[in-house]
């Protein structure tokens, strides 16, 4: 590209605006039905494309994206194409192989959102993006399921059921539901039950801990595993999480060791051993990534150095019964720790200093404690479901301040919820975009809900995963 104003010269811009002006324009006139002629009984696997159909089919959005003020005629180009092809592009990725449409139309959504939020090309995409994350797995069998399975269960009041349904394909009488769930996709893990699960800082990817001994990473959008099994431990992996910059994930087991794994290459990088006695029930990572403390069945807290292993403190003793939970503090002085035993201990992180919560009017022991986002309150969820919150610095209790379970989300978009088959299923956010979730509360075990409590000053606060009664 030149930087002068000759004739010849082009900026990044046109030339993104031309190729995927080019883009569309090839795919709309190569898009059809069943691209391949191939049939459900015929694997697709030696099905082939024109190099230049893959091409435009797998990078239109991304040049559509790289587009920094896109025209009106370019969000009508891609309005009017979508509308007439989606189903014909999503075929062709999957005989290609190259599973990506839920990525890429998430990216697109994004960008349309950014141009062009509330316009007709805006529900669309939106509705595109929800079809393609709910079907995905369905697609990546055959290419030609889009059509024949995906659309037919579609639910009906949809953009996509109403654009693309026709009388030729399937009609399902039963069993399907007018409008979206909030389910998002499922992601099913077939081996083992999954107990603990912890979303990656950028909110890409979800971390399993399972009753085998594993743990697996996932990629959201696609629903694939973003890394090969990550295995060492002996017993079930009862605490998963991510350390903030999302570069590491800390499990805990119950074989009594911590592990410390690369989130890139899924190699360990420190065992951290407590004893075969001392199973581990909870993990969690310093808010600059630099410690891990852990919490076991024993009672007992640990802190550990993240890059050498090392104990950074004592061992940290005042619970009775097993730590169900391990937080930090934002700014990473202080450790919130709650147990079995009915008690919340907040320790200071340089000094192991302990303090103990005013105790509260209940015979439930704690399930999961957190501080909140501004670390101005601590928040505690109970085995009865209530939840509980004090002031951080005071240790003043809110007495007043108990909900009921609902469902919501990470900021932006999502929370992982498990059934106890073990697949893990992703559920839309119920509320803003803006709302500054606390990320390591999203991590729990044998989870099924996730509570929320409105607190003056924070909005809702995610509490914990809970097991279903």
């Amino acid at each position: 590209m030149h930087s002068t104003a000759e004739p010849w010269a082009i900026s990044v811009n046109e030339c993104n605006a031309q190729l995927a002006y080019g883009c569309i324009a090839l795919l709309t006139k190569e898009l059809r039905e069943n691209m391949c002629n191939l049939t459900l009984t015929q694997p697709a696997k030696d099905a082939t494309l024109p190099e230049a159909t893959c091409y435009a089919a797998k990078s239109w959005i991304e040049h559509v994206c790289l587009i920094t003020n896109p025209s009106k005629d370019l969000r009508d180009t891609v309005d009017r194409f979508m509308r007439k092809h989606l189903l014909h592009w999503i075929e062709v990725l999957s005989i290609m192989k190259y599973n990506v449409a839920p990525s890429l139309l998430s990216k697109l959504l994004e960008y349309v959102q950014k141009h062009s939020s509330g316009s007709e090309l805006y529900s669309f995409v939106q509705d595109a993006d929800r079809f393609a994350r709910y079907f995905a797995d369905t697609i990546r069998m055959h290419p030609l399921l889009v059509y024949c399975s995906a659309l037919p269960f579609t639910p009906h009041d949809t953009i996509i059921y109403k654009t693309f349904h026709h009388d030729g394909l399937p009609h399902v009488v039963a069993s399907v539901k007018p409008k979206w769930t909030t389910l998002l996709r499922a992601i099913y893990n077939h081996k083992d039950e999954a107990i603990a699960v912890a979303f990656s800082p950028d909110g890409s990817r979800i971390a399993l801990g399972s009753s085998g001994g594993n743990v697996q990473v996932w990629d959201i959008l696609t629903g694939q595993p973003a890394l090969p099994l990550l295995e060492g431990h002996k017993s079930p992996v009862w605490s998963v999480s991510f350390s903030p910059d999302g570069s590491k994930i800390a499990s805990g087991s119950w074989d009594g060791t911590v592990r410390v794994w690369d989130a890139v290459t899924g190699q360990t990088t420190l065992s951290l051993a407590r004893g075969p006695r001392d199973p581990v029930h909870s993990v969690a990572f310093s808010p600059d990534g630099s410690k891990i403390v852990s919490g076991s069945y024993e009672g007992v807290l640990r802190v550990w150095d993240a890059i050498t292993g090392q104990p950074t403190l004592p061992p940290l003793e005042g619970h009775g019964n097993s730590v169900r939970s391990v937080s930090f503090s934002p700014d990473g002085s202080r450790i919130v720790s709650g147990s079995d035993d009915k008690t919340i201990l907040v320790w200071d992180a340089l000094t192991g200093q302990r303090t103990t919560l005013p105790p509260i009017n209940n015979n439930d022991g704690v399930r999961s404690v957190s501080f909140s986002p501004d670390g101005s309150r601590i928040v505690a969820e109970l085995h009865d479901r209530s939840v509980w919150a004090w002031n951080a610095d005071t240790g003043h209790p809110h007495e007043d301040e108990t909900c009921h379970p609902c469902r919501m989300g990470d900021s932006p978009a999502q929370i992982p919820h498990f059934s106890v088959d073990a697949n893990s299923r992703l559920y839309p956010s119920i509320l803003p975009a803006a709302f500054p979730f606390h990320r390591n509360s999203a991590v729990g075990h044998h989870p099924s809900c996730i509570l929320a409590k409105e607190i003056p000053g924070i909005l809702r606060v995610p509490i914990s995963i809970m097991f279903p009664s």
